[in-house]
């Protein structure tokens, strides 16, 4: 009797764990393609909540391997054409031509234009705290450095496996949401 009710706890155990793996084997499996990967391109949805006003815009990017972001505004048409670089080493931010004049979040470091260059850098290399299926997406939390002031991540992967969503969190205040489309590596 004692030998059939450890059988069945370690069947539960295993069970539970085989399906928690799984799920942190479809982050891996991400993070691995992005890592090997020449550049992975999408569009992006992002809004800004600055507590007092929000703004939004859509805009194509590729990051490349070194974590070099490009990316051009294509949404709203005041402010479509506007490129620019967000280039891994020193945190640059470049723009081609004119530029956009947005606070800064994060004590002053963190333009909306890299939200999705904290995002990639999140999906290659943060360390993931939770991650579980809700609503038949994969629900990620992640956090983007070791440091006590990290901004955190919740990120939504579709079936196939790509990001669709992510929230960017600094102490607990969400500061950026994206929406993301068309998500391929090349």
């Amino acid at each position: 009797m004692k030998n059939m009710v450890a059988v069945v706890l370690i069947s539960f155990i295993l069970c539970g764990c085989s399906n928690k793996n799984t799920e942190m084997d479809r982050v891996m499996n991400l993070r691995s393609s992005i890592i090997n990967a020449d550049s992975c391109q999408f569009s992006a949805n992002v809004t800004a909540d600055f507590s007092d006003k929000t703004y939004s815009f859509s805009m194509r990017c590729e990051v490349d391997k070194e974590g070099n972001t490009q990316f051009e505004v294509i949404d709203p048409s005041n402010i479509a054409g506007i490129s620019g670089k967000i280039l891994s080493e020193g945190g640059q931010l470049l723009f081609d031509d004119a530029i956009l004049a947005f606070h800064l979040q994060v004590d002053g470091l963190l333009s909306p234009v890299s939200a999705p260059w904290v995002l990639v850098q999140a999906l290659r290399g943060g360390y993931v705290r939770y991650c579980g299926t809700e609503d038949q997406l994969l629900r990620l939390t992640v956090d983007d450095s070791y440091e006590t002031d990290a901004l955190t991540l919740d990120i939504w992967l579709n079936a196939d496996n790509q990001p669709i969503h992510a929230d960017i969190y600094e102490n607990n205040r969400r500061i950026f949401t994206i929406s993301i489309t068309d998500f391929q590596m090349m």
